[in-house]
């Protein structure tokens, strides 16, 4: 019969690689997320780490007074064994890697756009992010495109 117990606290900051000792197959990534950061008032998003100490020469850490690091931190910089085949399955994938920021920055652009041609009616610059839209894969929330 399974073990049906919910996992401790532990056991949520480590991989299922990890977990069952399996750490060459471990990527470091543990998961996504975010929130709001009551330390540094503002909102964080991007990856959280595996905790397990494995990854201790890994260049990819936590940051002081941070929940999570940037994804392209992770995609850039983590040594991990794991790593290579986890990123090689996202560039099989299509899946283009996006920091939070890039993402809100693309949908400001927009918003820019569509308020410029409602307030002054210029067509040009929400023409141009249409056509960018139209023109590429449909993006998604999980930086997928």
């Amino acid at each position: 019969m399974a073990d049906r117990r919910p996992p401790s606290d532990e056991e949520c900051e480590q991989t299922p690689a990890c977990r069952r000792a399996g750490h060459v197959d471990c990527p470091h990534v543990h998961g996504s997320g975010g929130g709001f950061n009551p330390r540094r008032l503002r909102f964080e998003f991007g990856q959280q780490l595996c905790r397990c100490a494995c990854h201790a020469a890994c260049p990819v850490q936590y940051e002081t007074n941070r929940q999570t690091v940037s994804r392209e931190a992770w995609q850039t910089s983590c040594t991990c064994p794991g790593a290579d085949v986890a990123r090689q399955r996202l560039d099989n994938a299509g899946i283009k890697v996006r920091d939070f920021d890039q993402m809100l920055e693309e949908k400001r652009r927009h918003l820019d756009a569509v308020v410029e041609y409602i307030i002054t009616g210029n067509r040009l610059p929400a023409l141009r992010e249409l056509g960018e839209i139209l023109s590429r894969p449909r993006d998604r929330p999980d930086g997928r495109e």
